[in-house]
């Protein structure tokens, strides 16, 4: 193997740090790959936190329209609106249902072995599904969405004015109709049909949404955890003490390999060391935490995902 070397690109420079022994560049170059592995993994659940949060985004941005623009209460103010929410219930719920197929999928293959974590992954989401409406209605409306249709939303628009504070505050609720839900779909099944049909005609969307957003945290922060987490953390641990960082070090300026002057030029032949993904290792952190913290009938801020 060539001889390799160590650079920091700064201030649009790039500065020669060390060589590399043969066992180094070995040790980078497979603990990158470990890293690059965790992304892919923590992709799934950015992906469902990013539609969720779109969801949100939808309905908090209208709120706010609508104050910022003191629009007349006899104006109707959701021309387009159920088009955008009902495509954002649509990502959001094919988000979850990707998550959990390809978490499956991903422990199966993985894990050719040793039967353990594929167990360890049904009996957590066996356990969400029997203690949560909230997991059993998600499931089944996304196939409410595949067979009927988008769901049945409709909202409730409040305003308020505080007359000590001098504020005026807009409320939005977001609502499921029950009899609409039920009327257009018949397969809502044993263990979620008892309980929608003992819902409100019209029933509140967003704290069900928030607990099924928690249930798939919940088990994707125990999966990684248990099978994943221990492999990027290392990783992680041996590119700072190469690159001679601290923890909470995020950025992007390392590579390694060769540049050689050739003529009035450079030959370059390098790698970038992906550090810029400890931001992954780190969102891990915050979302372990943040199950850890939350109490039962807590609702997660948007801000803490």
């Amino acid at each position: 193997m060539s001889e390799k070397t160590l650079y920091k690109i700064s201030n649009n420079k790039i500065n020669e740090i060390r060589i590399l022994s043969d066992d180094e560049v070995n040790l980078i170059l497979k603990n990158s790959s470990d890293l690059i592995d965790f992304q892919k993994h923590h992709a799934l659940i950015e992906y469902v936190i990013l539609n969720y949060k779109a969801l949100s985004d939808i309905f908090i941005k209208k709120v706010t329209t609508i104050k910022s623009t003191e629009v007349s209460a006899l104006i109707y103010p959701f021309s387009n609106y159920y088009l955008e929410s009902s495509a954002a219930v649509l990502n959001f719920l094919s988000s979850a249902r990707t998550f959990l197929d390809h978490t499956g999928t991903n422990l199966k293959r993985s894990f050719t072995d040793n039967t353990e974590p594929l167990a360890c992954f049904k009996k957590i989401t066996a356990n969400e599904f029997d203690s949560k409406f909230s997991y059993r209605f998600m499931g089944k409306l996304r196939n409410y969405v595949q067979h009927c249709g988008m769901p049945p939303l409709s909202y409730n628009l409040s305003n308020s004015y505080d007359h000590d504070k001098s504020i005026a505050e807009s409320e939005l609720t977001v609502f499921f109709s029950r009899d609409q839900l039920l009327k257009n779909y018949d397969s809502w099944g044993k263990n979620v049909e008892p309980q929608l049909k003992e819902q409100p005609e019209s029933f509140p969307a967003f704290p069900l949404l928030n607990e099924f957003v928690y249930s798939l945290i919940k088990i994707y922060i125990e999966i990684t955890d248990g099978y994943y987490f221990d492999n990027a953390k290392l990783a992680e641990d041996f590119l700072l003490r190469m690159i001679e960082e601290n923890h909470g070090y995020q950025e992007s300026e390392y590579i390694f390999g060769t540049i050689t002057p050739y003529q009035e030029t450079l030959s370059i032949n390098t790698s970038t060391i992906p550090t810029s993904l400890f931001s992954k290792v780190h969102h891990f952190e915050v979302l372990k935490d943040l199950i850890k913290k939350r109490s039962a009938d807590a609702y997660f801020q948007i801000e803490d995902l």
